[in-house]
C-alpha cells in the first residue's frame, strides 16, 4: 500500500459516488434507508475519502486482516506436516 495506490482507489470511489448521485429519487430513498448516513456505506462515507492517506490504510489492514482474525482450511490429499508448516510459514 503506497499513497499512489490510495490516491488511484480514491478517484475511484469518488467517480463511483458521483456516479450514484445520477440515480433516481427513488433509487437513493431506498439506499438510504437501507444505508444510513452512520453506516460505513451510507451517504457520508465518501465525505471523509479526502482525508484517508496510506498509513491509515495499513493500519485498518493490520487491525482488521491479521493472522489472529485469519481461518484456514485445509482440505484434500495433503501431508499434513508440509501444509502446517506452510501455514506457520506465511
Amino acid at each position: 500500500v503506497d499513497s499512489a495506490a490510495v490516491a488511484r482507489q480514491r478517484d475511484l470511489v469518488d467517480a463511483a459516488h458521483k456516479r450514484d448521485l445520477g440515480q433516481s429519487t427513488t433509487q437513493r430513498a431506498i439506499e438510504s434507508l437501507l444505508y444510513p448516513s452512520t453506516h460505513p456505506l451510507g451517504a457520508g462515507a465518501v465525505d471523509g475519502l479526502p482525508s484517508i492517506t496510506a498509513a491509515d490504510v495499513k493500519t485498518h489492514l493490520r487491525e482488521r486482516l491479521g493472522p489472529e482474525r485469519m481461518a484456514v482450511a485445509i482440505v484434500g490429499d495433503v501431508d499434513a506436516e508440509k501444509a502446517s508448516s506452510l501455514v506457520t510459514k506465511y
